[in-house]
């Protein structure tokens, strides 16, 4: 979800957290390998979203995978406050837009124009991303767990 901090989005997996629970105190070592797994299925998510954040310096190395199965994020945004705006727009504003404050030294033109707050065109890339990966993803997750669960019953685990 958004923050004033970072910008996110995620593949909710709560339906999930009891597995992930369950296989964590029968076998962490398995629970670990899982993760990494699905963790590594979203990175394509975070790549996209960097590269469609590159008009940037600064939002594409604030994306990250965070989580696991029970909650799987890629956020953005973390020390770039303006990562938020760009992906999600303003409140009360036109559907992809935002209004933002000019600064300038004081005693210039533009720092007189105390009603200087442009209005600047939204660059979502982390919608986009996971739109265009969503699939893929769910998929390697949906592999993940089922790779995990006959490795679990090859050990002779009761899952």
């Amino acid at each position: 979800m958004a923050s004033r901090a970072n910008a996110s989005m995620r593949i909710d997996t709560a339906e999930l957290k009891n597995f992930a629970k369950g296989l964590r105190l029968v076998d962490r070592s398995l629970y670990l390998k899982m993760n990494k797994k699905i963790r590594v299925a979203a990175q394509v998510v975070a790549d996209d979203a960097k590269a469609r954040a590159s008009w940037s310096t600064k939002i594409p190395a604030t994306i990250r995978v965070r989580g696991g199965l029970a909650r799987l994020s890629v956020v953005a945004g973390k020390g770039v406050p303006y990562a938020v705006p760009y992906e999600y727009g303003g409140k009360k504003m036109a559907k992809g837009t935002f209004k933002h404050p000019v600064y300038a030294a004081v005693g210039s033109a533009r720092y007189e124009d105390k009603g200087s707050w442009p209005t600047e065109r939204t660059r979502p890339f982390l919608v986009p991303a996971l739109a265009a990966h969503r699939t893929e993803v769910m998929e390697a997750m949906v592999i993940a767990v089922n790779e995990t669960i006959d490795e679990a019953l090859a050990k002779g685990h009761a899952l």
